[in-house]
């Protein structure tokens, strides 16, 4: 059996804009940034790279930082990072302007799911997004009052208006994706 091992050397850090930024205590990525052409950058301290097995140092806040992973896997500029529970693991969670939402296996970069389609339909930029408490759940927002709860564990989806009380003389939203 043979496996192939993708390899990539750089000099310096990656150039890119980075448009957010998440701090995480998921080794060994220290901090993900996310940019404005898609990509996300796992960093770590340059000091010493944590393990699972070993975590980092209790001063590992002080050093300098290393690039240690390009994802690809977004179109277009990150809108938002950040740190959620993915099946029965930790993840990175990010989301993109275009609303295509991604989970990413932060000890190889992985992308451990990829949305198929724009969360908020109709075109709609997303423009920010939040993990609820349990941190199986993401509400995104986008620019014309769409919003959307994400489950990560079941990749089921429910707009925000169908958690509204409905009258009985009025039908859901036609731009209503809620699999409830």
């Amino acid at each position: 059996m043979s496996m192939l091992v993708p390899v990539a050397a750089w000099p310096c850090a990656p150039q890119h804009r980075i448009t957010c930024v998440l701090s995480t205590q998921l080794a060994p990525a220290a901090i993900v940034t996310g940019s404005e052409s898609g990509q996300l950058v796992l960093w770590c301290r340059a000091s010493k790279f944590a393990t699972p097995t070993e975590p980092a140092q209790e001063n590992a806040g002080a050093g300098p930082l290393t690039p240690r992973t390009v994802l690809f896997g977004h179109g277009a500029t990150i809108v938002w990072l950040a740190q959620c529970a993915y099946e029965s693991s930790e993840a990175i969670a990010s989301l993109c302007r275009e609303g295509h939402a991604n989970a990413w296996d932060p000890a190889d970069g992985r992308c451990l799911s990829a949305s198929a389609a724009p969360l908020l339909g109709d075109g709609t930029r997303a423009v920010a997004a939040t993990i609820l408490p349990g941190r199986t759940h993401a509400v995104i927002a986008g620019v014309c009052l769409s919003v959307e709860a994400l489950n990560s564990l079941t990749r089921r989806r429910s707009c925000g208006a169908c958690t509204l009380p409905w009258p009985s003389s009025q039908v859901r939203p036609p731009h209503c994706t809620c699999l409830t």
